[in-house]
């Protein structure tokens, strides 16, 4: 009887699963690195200072074009630069004094930016803008470092004005809208004075009715004031039928000719060879 020197299946067997548990545990293992060094690019990008640059609208107007800076990461970023690809220009730049690309924002950065630090500037005005032929897209780099100094890396993306046009907005009322309406009522209420004839307001501490009830009274009593001062007044159409008076063109005569009375004989001068008839003869 002859006896089989080779291997058993049953080796075979094992010999594969040790294989497989081998690659098993390789992968596992390799698994297990890429998720911890996930959890720690995951921890590092949220701990570490994130700079943005946008174009955002002004909020007082819409047609106003901001240049906003911001950290919205957790920490605080430090030495931040940003470089504008081309140089920043705008048609509000009536002088070199004013230009966005020569500030120190633009030409020597920011020491330090603390989580949510945020600074915002005007750049342009869009319906001015677009008349001209300054370029709507730019493209941002920022670099920054973190709380140790240690530097991130550059984080570089585009900038187009070109997608704020052509786009319908609602307005929306917030708190520069009130701070407005609070200085109108204001300068409403510096206007008002006690003159019962100029400006002001009347205010009443009883009911409607009351009020009412007591102008009613009023305008009683002054319609009744007024209907007795027309009755001690004469009445000028009353003087119509009186004579008009005499005219004396003798200032020295101290009394005026009488008239005579409708269809009595006229008066007239005396003759003077009537004068000594009828009179007396004394002897």
């Amino acid at each position: 009887m002859s006896t089989n020197s080779g291997p058993l299946w049953t080796d075979v067997v094992v010999a594969v699963a040790a294989v497989l548990t081998l690659a098993v545990a390789v992968w596992a293992a390799w698994y297990a690195r890429g998720q911890v060094q996930l959890a720690r690019q995951t921890r590092e990008d949220q701990s570490r200072p994130f700079v943005v640059v946008d174009f955002e609208s002004s909020v007082v107007w819409l047609n106003v074009i901001n240049l906003v800076v911001v950290n919205v990461g957790q920490t605080l970023a430090r030495d931040v630069k940003l470089t504008f690809d081309p140089p920043l220009s705008s048609s509000q730049d009536k002088s070199e004094q004013f230009a966005l690309q020569d500030s120190a924002l633009v030409t020597e950065g920011i020491s330090a930016m603390p989580p949510g630090r945020r600074i915002e500037t005007l750049f342009d005005l869009s319906h001015e803008r677009i008349k001209t032929e300054l370029p709507m897209r730019y493209r941002v780099t920022v670099e920054c470092a973190d709380a140790h100094g240690r530097k991130q890396a550059p984080l570089s993306y585009d900038l187009d004005l070109s997608t704020g046009y052509r786009l319908r907005r609602v307005a929306v009322r917030g708190a520069h809208d009130a701070a407005e309406a609070l200085r109108s009522i204001d300068r409403r209420l510096a206007s008002w004075t006690v003159n019962h004839f100029g400006p002001g307001i009347r205010v009443w501490n009883s009911d409607l009715d009351q009020r009412l009830d007591e102008e009613h009274h009023e305008m009683e009593r002054l319609a009744a004031t007024r209907a007795r001062e027309r009755s001690l007044t004469p009445d000028p159409t009353d003087l119509a039928d009186e004579p008009a008076p005499v005219v004396v063109d003798d200032p020295a005569s101290a009394f005026a000719p009488t008239l005579p009375a409708a269809g009595a004989e006229p008066l007239r001068a005396p003759d003077v060879h009537d004068i000594g008839k009828d009179a007396p003869v004394e002897p």
